[in-house]
């Protein structure tokens, strides 16, 4: 229970410290002394578990005073609670029953620290009790700590080990003349490189360049109809199921796709996706299966190619462990025979390898530290579960914790980092990093993972983050099966909802869609069910439009809110669904979504600065002095419609820790007194925008080509007047533009967009590419939608004179999704590949 009770104590010092900073004169009253002997207490077993060594299993009386110090903490809170929620309501009683409550908390915590030092083993005792009361009596949760990992990403680069032979019997199945359809079945147990061998031919240049479309769906266990067919199609709209497959046939007729359909459990869901795609254009069009389960491949098989994946021998095994921990120019023959042992005893499975590699990578290279993993690898005799487990048993308490996290999230599911980082923050799992953004701290975290191979990056973003990552579903079934046995979501405070949040006392059933629904038992009162409201820290609900009122309690007795993403279902913006105003006395909020329900207006009167607030995403707040004042440390601000109104100046130049600004809606009296001139020497950390706007004039567009820092550029105009493009763009990354009225004024200068990768038009009657591609030399790829015939006849145009002229060989152009392709000499026998 030892990463249950970590978890609680990190939570619970997070906490404190608010607490220990309520005003002496505010409508809370504690006793601040007993809030600094706790956050003592706390302290001390916080560092008393991470200086555990992370293989060490617990002896049974460990394990019990854990669970009960976990046991107590909770309690502690839900008193401390109970007296608030008594003081919110006026019912305050006095606080002596209150202050005797904290006292025997206190000595209950006194109590483990003094029991737990004495269960430790002896040789145990001097390496961890060392130094561990002076930590915690320099400990300031807010200030203090450390990342406990590497913010550098692995310098690593995946390479594919043992599948050479495999790959290119695929590629030579893609590559046939055969010009009826033909699914190709990759096969074999779980973890042993599917997906990878699969992932590895998707990418290919060389495949990809015979076909027009290419489509890849994962799909996992439990799936659904609609999300497949949108998966395909990369469409976030709201079609019935046969619109979407009618979609899709459309989208692939008269055209030669490619479609992987990855980690399928039953036949069912290619039955279900072969109704609508073409079979009979003699497009020599594929489709690849992958898939553990002997079922579907003898459903299959006897009439499609089928490829079997075997584990690697014991020299490619040795290879990909040594690739995981060494990166080529570090001498490994120290401990090249003890690997071989190690390699040896995973039986060839990939995963098992990968694990174990991630592990190693991240541990001190001692021999004798090796020999212990190789022994523990021996016992478990190539169970890749028990080999898994181990990688998980080496975490240090702070990253268990986090794997743990990954439960809440559904099998296969493409996950936003930094959405996952900062519930993890709010949680009060990351550590703070002295004089560092506690952000940082938790990217820490997250790369550390990465680099034991727990977790897989699937995307960065244009800035190189993180974007989103997923879990293979043997280690999301790991993080199931820790999280179960350590009661982990006990302690969870984020609250998942759909529908109305009234009435607590006769939605019960609902509470199941939270994230922790295995805590409650159906003996637990209505009375606590219903305290679980008030220590909750992230709000995540969608509402319907019927609904006058949404939320169960005056907001501010739900003090521990961090996070509030409320969502009007269907996005329609509501004329009755308000918050009440006190939501801009919630001084501890770090992020603030809505979408469809209202934002009071501010005032001046009880002027507070929410300075945690660094997400605002809103519609219909106006930009007004009294509101920019309040958010010293925003950094990220997205607001539709009303944006100021008729106030002659925003005072949005005064956010000036901004680093993405998103506004849709704009008047074009709005756009030109947000793009003041002298914007770029405020908005110096900008480094992403996207508008929305009737019109923008030269000097506006100046005004946004001079910003410093600025990345990405999203530009929508509606009216047809000319938009001339100028500025210098210095930092430009990904521009994307929407509107014929947006023009590329003259020529290039060489100047401009010097580091400009990507560009999208949408909607444009006639640009001149050559502009743009006189002197940038960087430009990758340029994405047309729905433009103009002869805009996309001058992209191929232009394609060709790139070529011809070896100018950019890396450039690629896409009309509507589909690259175009160049006609050459080596294209015209497919089957030579």
């Amino acid at each position: 229970m030892a990463v249950a009770a970590y978890a609680s104590l990190r939570s619970w010092a997070k906490s404190l410290a608010r607490i220990e900073q309520l005003p002496e004169d505010g409508e809370l009253k504690v006793n601040k002394q007993q809030i600094i002997d706790l956050q003592h207490k706390v302290q001390i077993l916080i560092h008393f578990l991470e200086a555990l060594p992370p293989n060490q299993t617990l002896n049974s009386q460990l394990e019990a005073l854990a669970d009960e110090a976990k046991i107590v903490v909770t309690e502690v809170e839900m008193i401390t609670e109970a007296e608030f929620l008594d003081q919110f309501h006026g019912e305050n009683v006095g606080l002596s029953k209150f202050t005797h409550s904290l006292n025997a908390a206190i000595e209950d915590l006194e109590f483990f620290i003094s029991a737990m030092k004495s269960a430790l083993a002896s040789d145990l005792q001097d390496k961890i009790l060392m130094g561990v009361e002076k930590k915690a009596e320099d400990a300031s949760d807010s200030v203090q700590g450390d990342s406990n990992s590497t913010i550098t990403s692995s310098s690593r680069k995946e390479t594919i080990v043992g599948l050479k032979e495999e790959k290119e019997l695929v590629c030579e199945k893609l590559a046939r003349n055969e010009k009826s359809l033909q699914v190709i079945m990759i096969a074999g147990m779980g973890g042993i490189g599917k997906t990878t061998l699969a992932r590895h031919v998707f990418e290919d240049p060389k495949i990809r360049k015979l076909f027009d479309a290419l489509m890849w769906c994962t799909v996992s266990q439990h799936y659904n109809q609609r999300g497949i067919l949108r998966t395909l199609l990369k469409d976030e709209g709201n079609e019935e199921n046969l619109d979407l497959g009618t979609k899709l046939y459309q989208k692939l007729h008269g055209r030669r796709y490619l479609i992987v359909l990855d980690d399928i459990w039953s036949v069912d869901p290619w039955e279900y996706v072969k109704k609508f795609i073409p079979e009979d254009d003699n497009k020599k069009s594929r489709v690849i299966i992958t898939t553990r389960e002997g079922e579907v491949v003898n459903s299959i098989r006897h009439h499609k190619p089928h490829i079997s994946m075997k584990p690697l021998d014991d020299e490619l095994s040795w290879e990909l462990l040594r690739n995981q921990i060494f990166d080529g120019k570090e001498d490994c023959n120290e401990f090249e025979r003890i690997g071989r042992k190690i390699s040896k005893n995973c039986k060839g499975l990939p995963i098992s390898l990968k694990t174990i590699g991630g592990l190693l990578s991240k541990s001190e290279r001692k021999v004798g530290y090796w020999e212990n993993v190789a022994e523990h690898v021996k016992q478990m005799a190539g169970d890749c579960k028990k080999i898994l487990s181990l990688s998980y048993s080496y975490l240090p308490v702070h990253l268990k914790a986090c794997f743990c996290y990954f439960k809440i999230y559904q099998e296969d599911t493409q996950i936003d980092v930094e959405d996952m980082l900062e519930k993890w923050i709010v949680e009060g799992f990351v550590k703070p990093i002295p004089d560092k953004p506690i952000e940082d701290a938790a990217r820490g975290y997250m790369v550390d993972l990465v680099g034991r191979n727990l977790i897989r990056i699937s995307e960065k973003n244009v800035f190189g983050d993180f974007k989103t990552c997923d879990i293979h579903d043997l280690l999301h079934e790991l993080s199931q099966t820790e999280s179960k046995k350590e009661r982990f979501f006990y302690i969870l405070r984020t609250f998942h909802y759909y529908g109305s949040l009234c009435g607590m006392s006769n939605s019960m059933s609902n509470l199941e869609k939270m994230v922790m629904s295995n805590a409650f038992s159906a003996e637990v009162s209505t009375t606590a069910r219903r305290a679980f409201i008030y220590k909750t820290k992230v709000l995540d609900t969608e509402l319907e439009p019927e609904l006058h009122d949404f939320l169960p309690v005056p907001i501010l007795h739900l003090w521990n809110l961090e996070i509030i993403h409320v969502k009007l279902h269907g996005s329609i913006l509501s004329d009755h669904l308000i918050f009440p105003v006190e939501i801009w006395q919630m001084k501890q909020l770090r992020h603030l979504f809505t979408e469809g329900v209202i934002l009071p207006k501010l005032t001046r009167e009880n002027f507070i600065v929410l300075e945690q607030l660094q997400t605002l995403y809103t519609d219909g707040l106006t930009l007004e002095e009294e509101i920019v004042r309040r958010f010293p440390n925003l950094k990220r601000l997205k607001l539709s419609r009303k944006i100021c109104e008729e106030n002659p100046h925003t005072n949005i130049e005064d956010l000036v820790q901004l680093q993405s600004l998103e506004l849709h809606g704009l008047s074009t009296f709005e756009s030109k007194n947000i793009l003041l001139p002298h914007l770029d020497k405020k908005l110096v950390d900008l480094k992403k925008l996207i508008m929305r706007c009737e019109e923008i004039s030269e000097e506006q567009m100046t005004t946004i080509g001079s910003l410093p820092n600025l990345q990405v550029l999203e530009l929508k105009t509606l009216a047809h007047e000319e938009s001339p493009v100028a500025g210098e763009f210095p930092q430009l990354k990904v521009m994307v533009l929407e509107g014929d009225g947006i023009k590329f004024k003259g020529a290039a200068e060489s100047s401009s967009f010097p580091k400009l990768k990507k560009l999208v038009l949408h909607n444009m009657r006639s640009v001149e590419l050559s502009t743009i591609l006189e002197d940038t030399s960087s430009l990758r790829s340029i994405h047309l939608f729905k433009c103009d015939k002869s805009v996309n006849e001058l992209a191929q145009q232009v394609l060709e004179e790139q070529h011809d002229a070896a100018a950019n060989d890396a450039l690629e152009i896409y009309v509507d999704g589909e690259r175009l392709i160049l006609d050459t000499p080596d294209d015209e026998d497919d089957s030579t590949m």
